[in-house]
């Protein structure tokens, strides 16, 4: 016993010094007179006392320097609540009007990504149903998560029914019907509530969203399925356009097989590549770009296909080897990765590390504005684009995407040649905010993989942020990494992989 208590009091006093080092993190030098390790240390800390501090001070560090460095451990430390005491403290924080929504955000996060129980009648109660959009978003994606995951504690006195006052409460939530999807084994009737959600939601990224819930669910008709992947494939945004080809693909909608046909005779820029891929793996033919082709294929073989594989008897003589007659396919490239979209933007590290690293004999960024004009003079007539640098907000060239002519490719390479590189960056939000550029479906991304202001700058958290953008703007990002740091590039390689991009490492 005490023993105990001398380690309780140690690891207290431990707490005071962690306190103290952070409060008096305000400028450069308050951060560097061990405010990184006091933030780090107390990531590992459990307990009340621990909790408490991180959430007062999360909001007073978002503009202090390096702050985000600071954040970042808090909310690694949010994560491994332990108990019901420490997951109201998060609730009560995610609920208060006082937290910014990036604190509310990440504390409801918190709670869908840690392991503890926490407590439903806190959760279930009033605060949330009118929070903002971001913020009532994730309290329905962490409600219907913990609900699956048997994780919320209902005390001594639960209702008769938990789950279903849980369902109600996530129904009456709607238009956004995030949560909803976390739940397995829905009856008809939240189904259809579902798939008619998904079909008339004005948000591109609530029907993208809902259409990749529905992938995978035992309880999803292949007829509800296959009208909503009929639908995405005719929508006008990247979104829910990109979760349809993914679904009809990954969900093995044999039916959808002539609906994606369909849609390739009608798509343009990297959507050509994007539907032949998903043909390839539903059918196992291998016919090459040409619509005309698989258009034959189609009406001459695919009935005969379709039976088989409904029944779930297709072998390896259903698996074509492919005739290679086809037109050839045509890209623009920049350091060696085919872009083969016509809406793109081109996002450019604004840090000093830009023009401190080499490529060769040129610095990064006269490597990147090089680049950018030998890609800009390869793409197509009709072809758009975006030129953004990575500062604390975006800065763009235009404000617009604007069409690829001589004009605004002078224009644009003139706009980095000029810019004065050597700020803090803010990576994570203004990808966010580059995926949701109107019209935008891919990103190339020129960078060291590092951010060092913002929402987040640790890898984990980006990635985990980026990839839930991703499934709702299905915006794919290229990566062209400059930097040589192990961890960035990782990074890096990560995000290209989660969506459909391509990252290289380029030398000189």
């Amino acid at each position: 016993m005490l023993t105990a208590l001398l380690l309780a009091a140690a690891a207290l006093q431990d707490l005071k010094e962690i306190a103290r080092t952070l409060e008096r993190a305000k400028d450069k030098a308050g951060y560097e007179a061990g405010a990184y390790q006091a933030a780090k240390d107390l990531a590992g800390m459990g307990g009340v006392e621990a909790m408490e501090l991180r959430l007062r001070l999360f909001d007073d560090k978002m503009e202090t320097y390096r702050g985000v460095y600071l954040r970042d451990w808090f909310y690694s430390g949010m994560q491994r609540f332990g108990d019901l005491e420490e997951a109201e403290l998060l609730i009560d924080a995610a609920r208060s009007r006082k937290s910014s929504d990036l604190l509310r955000t990440l504390c409801l996060r918190a709670l869908a990504l840690g392991s503890g129980p926490v407590p439903a009648k806190e959760l279930l109660g009033p605060g949330f149903s009118r929070a903002p959009e971001p913020v009532r978003r994730e309290w329905q994606h962490t409600l219907g998560a913990l609900l699956e995951g048997g994780r919320l504690d209902f005390g001594k006195r639960p209702p008769k029914d938990p789950r279903a006052e849980v369902l109600e409460k996530l129904i009456g939530a709607s238009p956004l019907l995030t949560g909803l999807m976390q739940v397995d084994d829905l009856s008809r009737e939240q189904i259809l509530f579902l798939v008619d959600a998904a079909g008339n939601s004005k948000d591109p990224g609530d029907r993208a969203e809902l259409l990749r819930g529905m992938v995978g669910r035992g309880d999803v008709s292949r007829s509800y399925l296959l009208a909503l992947i009929r639908d995405g494939l005719r929508d006008p945004e990247t979104g829910p356009r990109t979760a349809a080809i993914h679904a009809a693909a990954r969900g093995r909608v044999y039916d959808s097989a002539g609906l994606l046909v369909q849609a390739l005779e009608d798509a343009e820029g990297r959507f050509v590549a994007e539907i032949v891929d998903a043909l390839v793996e539903l059918t196992g033919q291998r016919l090459g770009w040409s619509p005309k082709i698989w258009r034959r294929w189609w009406e001459e073989r695919g009935g005969e296909w379709l039976v088989r594989a409904r029944a779930g008897q297709l072998d390896d003589s259903d698996r074509g080897a492919g005739t290679g007659a086809d037109e050839e396919r045509t890209a623009a490239f920049v350091f060696g990765i085919p872009v083969d979209s016509k809406r793109i933007a081109i996002l450019v590290d604004g840090s000093g590390s830009m023009l401190a690293d080499k490529l060769g004999d040129r610095t990064c960024a006269e490597a990147a504005a090089a680049e950018l004009d030998l890609l800009l003079g390869q793409l197509p007539e009709d072809a758009r684009f975006e030129a953004v640098v990575i500062g604390d907000e975006p800065v763009r060239a235009f404000g617009r995407l604007t069409a690829a002519n001589s004009k605004s490719r002078a224009k644009a390479i003139a706009f980095l040649e000029g810019f004065d590189f050597g700020g803090t960056s803010a990576l994570y939000d203004v990808l966010v905010a580059a995926q949701r550029i109107a019209e935008v479906d891919t990103i190339v991304l020129i960078s060291d993989g590092g951010g060092s202001s913002g929402s987040h700058q640790y890898a984990g958290h980006m990635l985990d942020g980026l990839e839930r953008e991703f499934q709702r703007t299905g915006v794919r990002i290229h990566g062209i990494c400059v930097g040589k740091d192990a961890p960035k590039v990782r990074f890096m390689q990560d995000l290209a992989a989660a969506t459909g991009g391509i990252m290289v490492q380029p030398s000189g």
